[in-house]
């Protein structure tokens, strides 16, 4: 598949079995990534330039990949932890007033995105925009609006990177204009690229994964409220992790007790 392009590709096959899978996902030179547009992200808006750093094969990958560790070191995480804790159990309370909640829609994906934005720095007040574009750019019912949404995004993006090489601040996209790559500097689109990698394909990992173990959690005790209270999980205990909640379930008070 090396050099091909999307036009190029026609149908495809889909890999199911796990020795498959993992062999496929340690096969680069045959399984490569390294074709712009092939990890679909974000899936609206055509690109003939790679998404840094998952659309280049290794070693290339390896040296830009390490450009985004110190962004998830465990000090880091420890830093932030408060602020994802707050913005949780205000999501929580405002679920508990109203009395039954959406899962996805009201706490899924604002945590995943803020938490996103947490750890790069982005400013917190920017959160709804950034929960607007993303969840506009992957719904391909849509593709005008996703298209609008590309361009929103772009344009926030390339005005954070010309404020801080005006003026650095410390923060991931500061991180990203200082590094070099093979004695190189990244450019606008590089660092836009990424910036596009961390919020796009952070989105889906994290916005899913809660409500997957919320909803196996519910389905395996017979009941939102009863797994709540046996796992603690809503609790600051429970370390933040949303207890199962569906849009068509009473909300139980009793998770923030």
């Amino acid at each position: 598949m090396s050099g091909s392009t999307l036009e190029q590709i026609r149908g495809f096959w889909l890999l199911s079995r796990y020795d498959d899978v993992r062999s496929a996902a340690i096969n680069w030179r045959d399984y490569t990534s390294s074709v712009p547009g092939v990890t679909a992200i974000p899936v609206i808006t055509p690109r003939t330039e790679p998404q840094l750093p998952i659309e280049i094969d290794p070693p290339r990958h390896s040296r830009y990949r390490a450009l985004v560790n110190p962004v998830f070191a465990p000090q880091r995480i420890a830093a932030i932890t408060p602020r994802v804790k707050m913005l949780a159990r205000s999501l929580f309370e405002k679920m508990i007033a109203a009395g039954k909640a959406e899962a996805v829609a009201e706490f899924c994906v604002p945590v995943a995105i803020t938490s996103l934005a947490a750890f790069t720095d982005v400013p917190l007040q920017d959160s709804d925009k950034w929960v607007g574009w993303i969840t506009s750019m992957f719904n391909v019912n849509d593709p005008s609006a996703g298209a609008t949404a590309s361009r929103g995004l772009n344009t926030y993006i390339e005005t954070l990177i010309a404020a801080r090489r005006a003026k650095p601040t410390g923060d991931f996209v500061s991180m990203l204009i200082a590094a070099e790559i093979d004695g190189e500097r990244l450019d606008d689109i590089q660092i836009r690229s990424f910036m596009t990698v961390v919020f796009g394909a952070g989105f889906e990992t994290t916005a899913d994964a809660p409500f997957g173990h919320a909803a196996l959690a519910g389905r395996a005790s017979g009941g939102a409220g009863s797994a709540c209270k046996r796992t603690g999980a809503c609790s600051d205990r429970g370390g933040g992790v949303p207890a199962p909640f569906l849009a068509d379930r009473d909300f139980r008070p009793q998770c923030l007790a």
